[in-house]
């Protein structure tokens, strides 16, 4: 078995003799190239609820850091309000951003997970495989 010449069986990974094992690749390679639907997504209602939350949430850090900096420099708080505006805009933001960051993560994450999936499922089609060839190469 050492010195054995493989290249009658195994082509390049593909089963050169068997029927049945060249089916079980083409069925690996559907599912690889055919991936199932995605999930649905969020409903719009849960989606806009989070934006305004996150809106919301980083507007008001915004809000006390632009009051503890007036406090840390001993100025009064309620004087110059459009600093205060510009604070929570700003901030506002960036919670408008982080949200749409973690939407656009856990779309990758799914990507990923569904890609590993189809990938083990490969992987165990192909070891199946193998163990079917050695078996016949023992009988």
């Amino acid at each position: 078995m050492a010195g054995e010449d493989r290249s009658r069986w195994v082509k390049r990974g593909q089963p050169v003799d068997s029927d049945g094992a060249r089916g079980c690749f083409e069925l690996a390679i559907r599912i690889i190239q055919y991936p199932r639907t995605r999930p649905c997504r969020q409903s719009t209602s849960t989606r806009t609820m989070g934006i305004v939350s996150y809106t919301l949430t980083w507007g008001a850090i915004g809000f006390g850091i632009r009051c503890y900096q007036l406090g840390i420099m001993r100025r009064p708080i309620f004087t110059n309000l459009w600093g205060h505006g510009i604070s929570v805009a700003f901030f506002g933001s960036l919670g408008y951003y982080f949200h749409g960051l973690k939407i656009r993560q856990r779309e990758l994450l799914e990507q990923k997970r569904q890609e590993l999936a189809q990938f083990q499922e490969a992987q165990k089609i192909r070891l199946d495989l193998r163990n079917q060839k050695f078996q016949e190469l023992l009988h």
